[in-house]
């Protein structure tokens, strides 16, 4: 038998350590990022900072971008996924723990007899029962984990939901800026004929200067939208992390087509869907799980324990000794109390037993509140799930009524625009009969304008209704329509 030295079991030990260790990267995902990463003037990945070409962006497009875009979601997205990969390795907690040892003494002396010693060692424990603590602790981490990544999703959402406002809003200040624009250039057009018809006598310079005031009054109007426009662009731009904005997908503002919406069939689906009540649930069961880990603390904790040792001066090792033991313990705020039992052998012929009790009464008389907390804390938990659920009914009723006022209010608007371009016709036309002034025909085109933006607003306000009610959901932007197919 070739003898063993003890440079190769330590380095045994030092290899078994380091290939444990390695297998750790494959649990939690880690990836090393170069320093060029950091580096300002490294280039950026593909598309950031940068329109994408191609197809103009939709409102769905412009939401995923704005997520992308966060660099605190991917930031929390990876911590999170570190913690994830924690409690995967957390699994080792069931196994046994083994240790091993080496140890090598050598005495020199200049009077008397050299000693030279070797020794190896190994031990072994494996915990039996818990009392369920353990799994009931990494429920419990498991349930905090899919919250966490409930409300790193909510996150999100939420700052896709920010740019799909501000997308909208580019489009409706887009549209109203569009209309503005118009009337004030029919209206300038009014102007240079009213003052032709100043020159030939048929108008008077009080209609002249009315006519400046009213172009002055568009002009400034006109001036606010340009301003309201470059403050939503810039919002938009912002959230989607570039200079200059891509092109945009009109979203149909006024093509939208009325939904038959019922409160309660839509409580059904917002019950079942609605990313609060999930958080909720979720927080519910972790609280659960926390006043189970306190309800099994007074159950004991078994566990076997065994152990080998070998001596010698040189290798093989002659000398050998052993144990096998089991413990079990209670650990309570009222007492802890510890037993064991081991038996072993030293050599060939000696073998050894024994036994222990160990008690501490009351080592933590306050720990018998932690229980009643976890149970009150559950208690309020339940009741705030409980409010959730009425003010989501409450919230769900509210936007059904919403969405069915915004659709009466655009029927109210095309009705008033109908007959704003009705009424612009008839002053054209009983204007070139001329039974109207041009004043008239200049101040009817723009209270038609004017029409047609209380219209574009009556249509923008359905969008925000619909975005309500998809909110509710936790559904995608412009998705209610064919939700509501389903209902």
């Amino acid at each position: 038998m070739r003898p063993w030295s003890t440079a190769g079991a330590v380095a045994a030990v030092i290899a078994a350590a380091t290939t444990l260790g390695a297998c750790a990267g494959y649990y939690v995902d880690y990836r090393y990022e170069s320093p060029s990463g950091l580096d300002a003037s490294a280039p950026a990945r593909p598309g950031d900072g940068e329109p994408a070409s191609g197809e103009p962006l939709g409102v769905a497009e412009v939401a995923a971008r704005a997520v992308a875009n966060d660099a605190s979601l991917a930031s929390d997205r990876e911590a999170l996924d570190l913690r994830e990969g924690a409690w995967r390795l957390g699994f080792r907690s069931y196994l046994p723990s083994i240790a091993l040892s080496a140890g090598a003494d050598e005495t020199l002396a200049a009077v008397g007899a050299e000693s030279r010693a070797r020794s190896l060692s190994a031990s072994v424990e494996q915990p039996l029962w818990d009392g369920g603590r353990l799994a009931a602790r990494r429920a419990l981490e498991s349930v905090e984990l899919e919250l966490a990544r409930l409300e790193l999703d909510r996150a999100g959402y939420e700052t896709g939901e920010a740019a799909v406002a501000s997308y909208r809003g580019v489009m409706t200040a887009r549209a109203r800026l569009r209309i503005q624009s118009e009337a004030l250039g029919a209206a300038r057009l009014s102007r240079a004929a009213l003052a032709s018809e100043l020159g030939l006598g048929l108008a008077s310079a009080d209609e002249l200067l009315e006519a400046d005031l009213e172009i002055g009054e568009a002009e400034i109007a006109l001036s606010e939208a340009r301003l309201e426009l470059s403050e939503e662009e810039g919002c938009l731009a912002y959230a989607l992390g570039v200079e200059e904005l891509p092109p945009l997908a009109d979203d149909g503002l006024g093509l939208r087509r009325e939904l038959r919406l019922d409160a309660d069939a839509l409580w059904l689906r917002v019950v079942e869907l609605s990313p609060e009540l999930r958080e909720a649930r979720y927080r519910v069961a972790a609280k659960r799980a926390e006043a189970r880990v306190a309800a099994l603390g007074w159950l004991p904790a078994i566990g076997l324990t065994a152990s080998c040792y070998l001596s010698g001066e040189r290798f093989p090792l002659s000398s050998m000794s052993w144990s096998v033991g089991a413990s079990v313990e209670f650990s309570s705020p009222l007492a802890d109390v510890g037993m064991g039992l081991e038996t072993g052998g030293d050599g060939a012929r000696e073998r050894s037993a024994a036994d222990s009790l160990s008690a501490e009464p009351a080592p933590d008389p306050a720990g018998i509140i932690e229980v009643r907390s976890a149970r009150l804390a559950l208690r309020v938990e339940e009741e705030a799930y409980a409010a959730t659920m009425r003010e989501l009914r409450v919230r769900t009723v509210a936007a059904v009524r919403a969405y069915d006022s915004a659709l009466a209010r655009r029927r109210l608007y095309r009705d008033a625009d109908r007959l704003a371009a009705t009424r612009l016709a008839s002053v054209r036309l009983r204007r070139d009969l001329g039974r109207a002034t041009t004043l008239e025909a200049m101040r009817a085109g723009l209270e038609r304008a004017e029409a047609e933006i209380d219209l574009l607003e009556a249509c923008a306000s359905i969008v925000d209704a619909e975005r309500s009610v998809e909110r509710l959901l936790g559904s995608a932007p412009d998705t209610l329509s064919a939700f509501a197919e389903g209902l």
